[in-house]
């Protein structure tokens, strides 16, 4: 019985400790999970309401992470404190860690696998100008492989504007991370959300035809 209450304990804490950490393109590992299975991470649309993975993630660490304790208190007094400090650096390093990972892995890749786009630091101030909405971006792109340039447009959440942005190519040094800077220009779907700035801003990437979406 202990050995399979440690199990479940043990279990817990890592699943929940994997659902937490964001990665370097400021996405969790929970979210892809979710995705992955077709679960929306998010109670409501446009990423609004209840962070599901969060939530089942700090659930199921403290659940393990007491667990854990009162098992191995009797031996290791001080086991409580470890675990915390362990938590703490391993979400901290995290988003190194995955950045080292795809930069290793994909050092020859080109095409739209090589390619990644972050919402950490991407921004655009978007204004009406001659009937369209013009949009002043700061883009965070990943070029992992030797990939020369990818077609880019914004989106913005629909809670603050509706506009649909039309793409731009974009030249990429190989094997890198840049901060690029790119005016778009698009149609208003709705006039009274067509000025306003924004953060964290999702975008679609395309390379030769294949396309990928962050939201």
């Amino acid at each position: 019985m202990k050995l399979k209450s440690k199990i479940i304990f043990i279990s817990a804490a890592i699943l929940g400790l994997m659902l937490l950490p964001i990665n370097h393109l400021g996405n969790s590992l929970g979210d892809d999970l979710f995705r992955w299975i077709g679960v929306s991470p998010w109670t409501k649309e446009n990423n609004n309401g209840l962070h599901l993975p969060v939530v089942i993630g700090f659930i199921l660490l403290i659940f393990g992470s007491i667990g854990v304790a009162n098992i191995y208190k009797p031996r290791y007094p001080k086991i409580s404190s470890r675990l915390l400090i362990g938590y703490i650096v391993f979400i901290y390093i995290f988003p190194f860690l995955t950045e080292q990972i795809f930069f290793l892995t994909k050092f020859n890749s080109s095409g739209i696998s090589s390619v990644a786009f972050s919402k950490k630091d991407s921004e655009c101030n978007y204004s009406p100008e001659n009937e369209q909405v013009k949009a002043v971006c700061t883009l965070n792109i990943y070029n992992y492989g030797k990939q020369k340039s990818v077609t880019i447009r914004p989106i913005i959440n629909p809670m603050y504007s509706q506009v649909e942005f039309k793409p731009k190519e974009v030249s990429l040094t190989p094997r890198s991370q840049r901060i690029v800077n790119v005016v778009f220009y698009g149609d208003p779907l709705d006039e009274s959300s067509s000025q306003g700035w924004v953060k964290e801003i999702g975008a679609e990437i395309e390379v030769n035809g294949d396309r990928k979406t962050y939201k």
